[in-house]
This record gives structure tokens, C-alpha cells and sequence, in this order.
């Protein structure tokens, strides 16, 4: 029988990044059961891109050492999700992750995020099994916003389910416990080294994007004259969550400026939904923009809007969260020769100068976001940039390269496990 590991992910599947790590391990021959809270079709709302989806239908003999779990499938769902809340102590997610072990002979887990790694590593500790944790980001920080944004009414609430103090001490605890972190991005390193209390075990494995994929994508929109980016205006597309620390308050005043400057040759188009989406389309509309700010709600066919663009954005609010992680679409947007226009957190301002494959502007600046945007019109100037970002796509910020490193971690942590106990 072959090596089985055991992912666990507090949220829901398909994840984009719990997708690419657990087909790649599959494709290498390990056996995987992903024990996920929630499972989504690939065309639902809050599902993963579709190019990433595991669920759909592949003839090909390495899906069937993949087995998806949905805790308490069974349960009804008004009883199911408070049952399965994502937090260490909870029982449910203690024994459902001894069961990965005991039930089904899990030799590694592999955690997503936070949430769960103490829950993983109780039992890794009591049954001699080795645990990677997936840092994927700051959490306590990711805390700190969410709950900036969520107002006054949740104030009591959050003062226990999101507890800053509190998750970063268990943040402390799960780096120091876990036999190897993993890390989206190089700056991240030296502050969970400065937890853990040395470098050794961390290891830098990117959130870059399955190239073959995209590819495939980009050539099926080629064919479609729909999606022919128009010569006309400039289309700047954001694809993911609708929220002011993601910057969208920054691209509406942004537009409100360029209005100003009477610039009418430039739009918006904002792909996704959010808990604040409404408001962040009233600040358009109090604004006056609008009609240049597009708001098109979440669509299955992402990627088809970014084909369609000519310029990909990311504005997020420069933070303790953005400075020690980094998203999908910047990759996606580089890898369909789009241009970046992105905001100076750390991982994408030096992405950006590294490449040059686009351009930096001072975090929730207006005015120099307007400036670069201006200065972007240029066709030319977007042609090279975005054939900078997909040469650099090509030859290293892909899943070949980041799923070969994920791949030896793994085989590493196995066989040091297998020296321990013999």
C-alpha cells in the first residue's frame, strides 16, 4: 500500500492553493483524504477558480488515491455547523483528525491555516505522526481586519471568537509545534522564524498557479470573440473578494479622479462578492462613477473577465496581513500577459521590481493610483510589461517549479519520520 496523508482544511473545498498540494501529492503516487468543513461544486459561489477544481470528472488513474471528507456529512446542517466550528479544542475536529490516523493509517497531516494545528498535532504527538503546517498567511492579523470592518456589532462577539491575544498565542504554539511550516512568501519567514525560534523547517512554497491550466483558458477565450479586449478603452479587472482592505475604495476614488481629469477611456470591472459589496457600490454611486465602476458579482467564468482586461489590479491595503503573504491573481494576471497594477505591500512590490512586469502604487493612494493607471494607457508600454510577467510566469513563479519543492518538503518530513521510528 501506498504512503497515505491525511490534509485537513477548516474551510471549503476546492481551495485553490488545497487543490494544487493535494492532486500533486495524488500525481506522486500518495494516497490523500482532504477532511474539509464544506464541500462546493466547482461553479458554486465560493468554490475555488474552475482550472483548479479536483471535483471535476478526470478519467485518469491518480483521482482515485484522492478521497474528499465533509465532517459530519450526515449531520443536519442546522446542527453541523455549530458542531463544526474550526478551533483546536473542539471535539469533533480532534476526532475526526485521530480517526485520519487510527481509522485510516494517515502516516503525515497536513494542516491548512491556524485554525486546526494544535487539534493535529495533539494527535500527531500521541501517535508518533508527523505534521506540516500550511501558513498560508498571517491569521491573527487577518483577524485585526476582519474585524476593523465588521463595526461596533460584533465588538462583544468578536471579543471571543476573534480574539487577537488569544490567536496569537495559539498561532505561537502551532509554529513551534509543527514538525515543518510552510510559507507563501519569503518575507514571511523571518517573522515565524523569530516565533519558532530558528529557520529550520520553514520552507518558502509560493501560491503560484498551474501553468497548463491557464494556458488551456487562455487559448479556449482566444477562440471566443466576445472576450476580445477592446481597443477603445482600458479595462482594469480585479478578480476576488469585494472589500475596502482589498483596495476597492481606493480604485472608486481612484476613478473619481480620473473623472475629474475628464479621462473617459478607462473602466473598472470588478469580479467577486463580498460581505461589504453593497456599500462599496454605494461609495461608487455617491461618488459618481458608477457608470465606470463595474460591479458584476461573483461569475464562474472568472478568468474570462481577466483575458478580457487589459490591465490586472490588486490594491490591498498595505497591512501586518498583506506585507507577509500573497495572492493567486497576481500570478493569473502575469501568467494571461496581463500587466500588474498593484499597491506597495511587500511580496508584490518586490515581485513587481523584480520583473517588471507592472507597476507599484503608495497604498490607498488615489492619486497615484490615477497616475499609474494614466501612464498604463500606453499599449506598448502594457505589451512589454506583460510579456516580462509572463516570462517570469514560465520560469518560476509556476506550480512546476513550487509543486516540485511541496513534493521534497514532503519526502523529507516522511523519511525523517521513518528514521525516528525505526
Amino acid at each position: 500500500m501506498s504512503t497515505r496523508i491525511g490534509f485537513v482544511h477548516f474551510g471549503a473545498y476546492p481551495d485553490i492553493r488545497v487543490v494544487k498540494m493535494t492532486d500533486t501529492l495524488a500525481k506522486a503516487g500518495y494516497e490523500v483524504i482532504v477532511l474539509a468543513r464544506n464541500m462546493k461544486g466547482a461553479g458554486e459561489p465560493g468554490a475555488s477558480h474552475p482550472y483548479a477544481a479536483s471535483q471535476r470528472v478526470e478519467e485518469a488513474e491518480w483521482r482515485s488515491r484522492l478521497r474528499l471528507r465533509r465532517l459530519l456529512n450526515d449531520v443536519p446542517e442546522r446542527w453541523r455547523a455549530p458542531l463544526t466550528l474550526p478551533y483546536h479544542i473542539n471535539p469533533v475536529w480532534r476526532r475526526a483528525i485521530r480517526d485520519l490516523v487510527l481509522k485510516d493509517g494517515c502516516q503525515l497531516l497536513i494542516v491548512r491555516d491556524m485554525p486546526l494545528v494544535l487539534a493535529a498535532t495533539a494527535v500527531g504527538r500521541r501517535y508518533g505522526v508527523p505534521v506540516i503546517f500550511d501558513m498560508a498567511e498571517n491569521y491573527p492579523a487577518v483577524m485585526a481586519v476582519w474585524r476593523r470592518w465588521e463595526g461596533a456589532g460584533r465588538a462583544f462577539i468578536n471579543l471571543f471568537a476573534r480574539n487577537i491575544t488569544l490567536a496569537r498565542m495559539v498561532e505561537r504554539m502551532a509554529v513551534r509545534c509543527a514538525d515543518v511550516v510552510l510559507v507563501v512568501v519569503p518575507e514571511h519567514v523571518q517573522r515565524v522564524a523569530g516565533i519558532r525560534g530558528t529557520d529550520n523547517g520553514i520552507f518558502v512554497i509560493e501560491n503560484t498557479p498551474v501553468l497548463c491550466d491557464l494556458d488551456m483558458l487562455y487559448n479556449h477565450y482566444a477562440t471566443q470573440p466576445e472576450w476580445t479586449p477592446s481597443e477603445d478603452i482600458l479595462e482594469v479587472v480585479y478578480g476576488g473578494n469585494i472589500h475596502f482592505y482589498r483596495g476597492i475604495d481606493t480604485l472608486i476614488e481612484s476613478a473619481a479622479v480620473l473623472k475629474r481629469k475628464g479621462v473617459q477611456d478607462v473602466r473598472f470591472t470588478l469580479v467577486g462578492t463580498g460581505k461589504v459589496a453593497s456599500r462599496l457600490q454605494e461609495l461608487a454611486r455617491q461618488g459618481g462613477v458608477d457608470d465606470v465602476v463595474c460591479f458584476m458579482g461573483w461569475q464562474a467564468d472568472l478568468m474570462a473577465f481577466v483575458y478580457r482586461g487589459h490591465v490586472g489590479y490588486d490594491g490591498s491595503h498595505a497591512s501586518e496581513h498583506t506585507h507577509n503573504t500573497m495572492p493567486n491573481k497576481v500570478y493569473e494576471y502575469m501568467a494571461f500577459r496581463k500587466p500588474v497594477l498593484v499597491s506597495d505591500c511587500r511580496p508584490m512590490k518586490r515581485l513587481v521590481e523584480e520583473t517588471g512586469c507592472g507597476l507599484v502604487f503608495r497604498s490607498q493612494d488615489a492619486e497615484d493610483l490615477a497616475e499609474k493607471v494614466l501612464m498604463l494607457r500606453d499599449p506598448a508600454l502594457r505589451a512589454e510589461m506583460g510579456a516580462r510577467g509572463r516570462k517570469a510566469v514560465e520560469e518560476r513563479y509556476n506550480w512546476g517549479v513550487d509543486g516540485t519543492k511541496f513534493l521534497d518538503t514532503v519526502h523529507q518530513v516522511l523519511d525523517r519520520a521513518g528514521e525516528c521510528s525505526t
